[in-house]
């Protein structure tokens, strides 16, 4: 199916916490998210439902486990049951987050399964399971691959092979998140290798995250082909790229013994993701060799929501040559990229921003892709989600703000005088994103007036405001410059 090639939602890793860590973690979420209010004991209870007891034993749990970061984050109660925090942040929370899902046996039992393929019987002997806890752990861990629409039979995970590998990217990505290498120093070396191999014959400076992404999938492909679990699938004409491929061919064939024939597409496999997701001119040159037929739906659904999107932008911004040809060249390259491979999946939050501060670019898009997306059997409502943030930032990075949105006016008038004015007016064009244009005096276009001094008989929003402003007082600019733009 169409992009949705992993079922739908697929589940959060902290499902493979055991229940106390999981409950930690949750904990930990939370009052980070509320560190700068009030957070009461009594609220954890009523967030959790656990037990007086069960929650101070693992707020002590959680304490212990807060120490032993060289950061030392805190986490006090005090007499009255308030709770405060220091020094924890989405850092602390990720970095404690892999350490409970390393003590976790449901995620040891899935990365016995994608590294080493042990039997049932070996994985409960070493890790000292009953027939009834093996059964259990193994229950919960295929739960959680279904949502990917993989399988685990035996001692094997199993399913298409470029799903396989995008949810173990996935996954591995999510719980690691560059804190460390998720694997073993052997297959460390060998793609710390391949990749400077590549930055030398592409001519590229990868990013911190492009390595440790890269690294990942490099580290996947070699992990599954050991295992002999193959792609099949052939991305370019091979003839075209002998010379790439031998080099290539050299460096893995002392690691993984298999014929030459299926180190080729594996090879291919990796040079599918440098190319999808990578910029440069020799990246460019291997773009165009990608076999086309293996992306024909995917291409298909680029076009039919291009074709929209582009009649309704140029309803109310005109879009030069350029500017279009380039739009439609990264939507199909991103598009592509996303069917192969979606490995920032979990990043993906709320589209809430952008409707409210960008509405009518918002909506275009929006209807765009959901009228595409509402004409497969797929859970569009998840998935349009990400889609919309990948058109959304694409034509950002190509078009300016002032040409797909609204302008707001913004009339500044105080009685302290014109210094005191062109003080406001420097903060107040801070806020570029809402497309801004200030005007020194009222006119037919003024959209909000802000002064300290009333006006009587006018139709348009007035803010008056203290001098200087406060926070709330800015808070309140904010939240008027969206009601006039989702007039």
């Amino acid at each position: 199916m169409l992009f949705n090639r992993e079922g739908g939602r697929n589940m959060k890793t902290e499902v493979l916490m055991e229940n106390d860590d999981r409950f930690k973690i949750l904990i930990l979420q939370y009052l980070e998210l509320n560190k700068q209010g009030y957070v009461h004991i009594s609220k954890l209870y009523e967030l959790t439902g656990l037990s007086k007891f069960k929650m101070e034993n693992l707020l002590k749990e959680l304490m212990e486990d807060l120490l032993l970061l060289e950061e030392n984050p805190k986490l006090y109660i005090n007499d009255e049951g308030v709770i405060e925090i220091k020094k924890i942040n989405l850092s602390i929370i990720k970095k404690i987050k892999l350490k409970y899902l390393e003590h976790s046996l449901t995620f040891k039992m899935l990365d016995d399964l994608v590294v080493r393929q042990s039997s049932v019987d070996k994985f409960s002997k070493d890790n000292h399971l009953s027939r009834s806890q093996l059964y259990i752990k193994r229950k919960e861990l295929k739960k959680f691959l279904s949502s990917y629409d993989i399988k685990l039979k035996g001692n094997k995970i199993l399913g298409d092979e470029t799903r396989v590998r995008n949810a173990l990217c996935i996954i591995y990505f999510d719980i690691y998140n560059g804190i460390k290498f998720p694997f073993s120093d052997e297959i460390y070396n060998i793609v710390n290798r391949l990749v400077i191999h590549y930055e030398q014959w592409f001519k590229f400076n990868l990013t911190y995250v492009d390595r440790v992404k890269l690294g990942i999938v490099i580290a996947v492909s070699i992990i599954r082909v050991k295992n002999n679990h193959h792609n099949n699938i052939k991305f370019f004409e091979s003839d075209d790229l002998l010379d790439f491929f031998s080099l290539q061919i050299s460096m893995l064939s002392d690691y993984l013994p298999v014929k030459s024939n299926i180190l080729i597409y594996e090879v291919e496999y990796i040079l599918v993701y440098i190319v999808l997701n990578f910029e440069g001119d020799s990246i460019k040159k291997n773009y165009s060799k990608i076999q086309t037929s293996f992306f024909n739906d995917v291409d298909e659904f680029s076009q039919n929501t291009i074709n929209k999107i582009v009649s309704n932008v140029e309803k109310i911004s005109d879009m030069h040559y350029e500017e279009k040809k380039l739009f439609i060249e990264e939507i199909y390259k991103n598009n592509r990229r996303k069917y192969l491979f979606d490995i920032e999946r979990t990043n993906i939050k709320s589209k809430r921003f952008f409707e409210e501060t960008y509405p009518e670019i918002s909506n275009i898009v929006s209807e765009s892709i959901d009228d595409e997306l509402s004409k497969g059997k797929y859970d569009f409502k998840f998935l349009s989600n990400h889609l919309f943030y990948d058109y959304i930032l694409i034509l950002f990075s190509l078009f300016s703000i002032t040409s797909l949105e609204k302008t707001i006016h913004v009339c500044v008038d105080f009685t302290m005088g014109r210094h005191y004015n062109q003080f406001i007016i420097n903060q107040v064009v801070g806020f570029r994103h809402f497309n801004i244009k200030i005007e020194d005096k009222l006119t037919n276009k003024t959209d909000i007036y802000i002064s300290d001094c009333i006006i009587e008989n006018i139709e348009i929003i007035q803010i008056i405001w203290k001098s200087p402003p406060t926070s709330d007082d800015w808070e309140d600019f904010g939240n008027k410059v969206i009601e006039v733009k989702n007039l």
